[in-house]
């Protein structure tokens, strides 16, 4: 069953039926290259970004995400997709002096944002199919909502387990969007929305496929998938559900997909559904933990313990 990152048709067997889609692989998607000409640091981006990333349901996934993560004072950190380092500052937390914790994103002015959170992160612009760094640098590499959008997964995947040192683990968050539940009440009509903005990423179904990644990469599949459940059961500014359905429909209608009045009538149904308190949205994170082999006969204890439930 041979994956082809590395062309422009990408396919997912075995998949069958309605799942079995083909998608072509660009090489940064429409939102990531709009996101990466904008700057991040004027007073207005910095507060959007603070708002964005402090939205309750954000929090409790990072949160649940560290909790997976488990990192120890000491341990050398890389986050692929660092954006605005809010998940840098809670990693150099939990490593403390002894460690350190470095960043890469593909915007430039985001790691300028980010780099104001943690000025003394080192936070780098570049690929995560190209790290800037030598072998065997880090403990843990993390890696959220970022491999769905690069275009080689497999080349992302490789860098990353260059870098691992021995016994290192990596812990990659990507969701699958088109599986997302809304309260729409044309479901015809949601269904074609969410299939539509599936093309806003390059691999939108990806997440089916990595434990299969790690293992042909060599990487011990240590655990997961794991899932963080963003669920909104109120139509509001505070939940994560509203700003989402914005991005989305944004997205579908620019982009030619679907008619602005079928995106706006789906909208309209999501606010309804709001005020007669049925609303209901959700949409779920999936965690996988790889780890990279010893060099020695001995287990790893690491490994074990990432075997274990996690207190979340």
């Amino acid at each position: 069953q041979a994956i082809c990152f590395q062309g422009t048709l990408v396919q997912f067997p075995p998949l069958t039926g309605n799942s079995a889609r083909f998608y072509i692989a660009l090489p940064l998607p429409t939102q990531l290259r709009r996101m990466a000409a904008i700057d991040w640091t004027t007073p207005e981006r910095l507060k959007m970004l603070e708002t964005r990333y402090s939205l309750p349901n954000i929090v409790e996934q990072r949160r649940r995400f560290i909790n997976l993560a488990k990192p120890i004072e000491g341990e050398s950190c890389l986050d692929i997709g660092c954006g605005p380092a809010f998940l840098v500052e809670q990693l150099q937390a939990a490593v403390g002096a002894a460690g350190s914790v470095a960043g890469i994103d593909h915007s430039e002015a985001m790691v300028r944002a980010g780099s104001l959170r943690c000025p003394s992160a080192k936070l780098l612009q570049a690929s995560a199919e190209a790290l800037p760094f030598p072998e065997s640098s880090f403990d843990l590499v993390t890696m959220t909502q970022v491999l769905v959008y690069v275009l080689d997964p497999v080349k992302a995947l490789s860098e990353i387990k260059r870098v691992l040192k021995p016994g290192g683990r990596v812990l990659i968050l990507d969701s699958i969007w088109s599986q997302s539940s809304w309260s729409g009440a044309d479901v015809c009509l949601q269904r074609r929305i969410l299939d539509a903005y599936d093309k806003h990423c390059n691999h939108p179904l990806l997440p089916m496929r990595i434990p299969e990644l790690l293992r042909t990469l060599g990487l011990e599949f240590a655990g997961g998938p794991h899932v963080i459940p963003i669920t909104n059961a109120v139509w509001d500014d505070v939940g994560f559900a509203k700003g989402a359905s914005a991005n989305i429909t944004k997205y579908v209608t620019e982009q030619g997909l679907v008619e602005k009045s079928d995106a706006e009538r789906w909208v309209a149904e999501l606010e309804d559904s709001g005020r007669k308190g049925t609303f209901f949205f959700n949409l779920n994170r999936y965690v996988f933990v790889g780890v990279k082999s010893k060099d020695t006969d001995g287990r790893d204890e690491r490994c074990k313990r990432l075997r274990t439930d996690s207190a979340l």
